[in-house]
């Protein structure tokens, strides 16, 4: 077994494969996509403060926690779930894209159109959705069983995107 180590983050949540040597990481503890090399392991070679993007006016923490690739786009979406004492926490409500620029051998992430922030809005909505009580989860904090905590994000090979929930757990 060869391992690598790779430094500068302590909580990845979802990963990218961008191509035989690199990937990109999210961490679900700060707003920073990184880009590590497999060969070389260590630090990442690029650093993508996303804050500006998903309009952070301070160091607000997204809570990423799933990504996808979807033919050249890769999608990246936060928990939405409230804090731990269950307040909201409107800075873990993003879904996104970015597209993967390369130049000269220089690799660089760029951000696709705005992020998007009502999922949660579109959700509670939902009348297919009504049956999972949403609503009540908005004052729970994540972990808690009926809170609202969005863990994963999936690609079909219809091109469609498939989000996955830690919380509510129907039954």
């Amino acid at each position: 077994l060869n391992a690598e180590t790779y430094c500068g983050m302590c909580d990845a949540s979802a990963v990218i494969t961008l191509n035989e040597d690199l990937f990109v990481v999210g961490d679900d503890e700060d707003s920073v996509l990184r880009i590590f090399s497999r060969s070389k392991g260590g630090a990442a070679i690029h650093r993508f403060n996303l804050a500006p993007f998903l309009g952070f006016l301070r160091d607000d923490e997204a809570d990423i926690e799933g990504s996808t690739r979807l033919g050249d786009k890769l999608f990246w979406i936060t928990s939405h779930g409230n804090n731990r004492k269950g307040r909201e926490q409107e800075s873990r409500q993003r879904f996104f894209a970015m597209t993967v620029k390369t130049n000269g051998g220089a690799i660089r992430l760029e951000p696709v159109g705005k992020p998007y922030t009502r999922l949660l809005d579109h959700l509670l909505a939902d009348p297919r959705l009504q049956k999972f009580n949403l609503r009540a989860s908005l004052n729970l904090p994540p972990k808690t069983p009926g809170a609202l905590n969005i863990e994963g994000l999936a690609a079909t090979p219809e091109g469609h995107l498939l989000i996955g929930f830690r919380n509510p757990v129907p039954q």
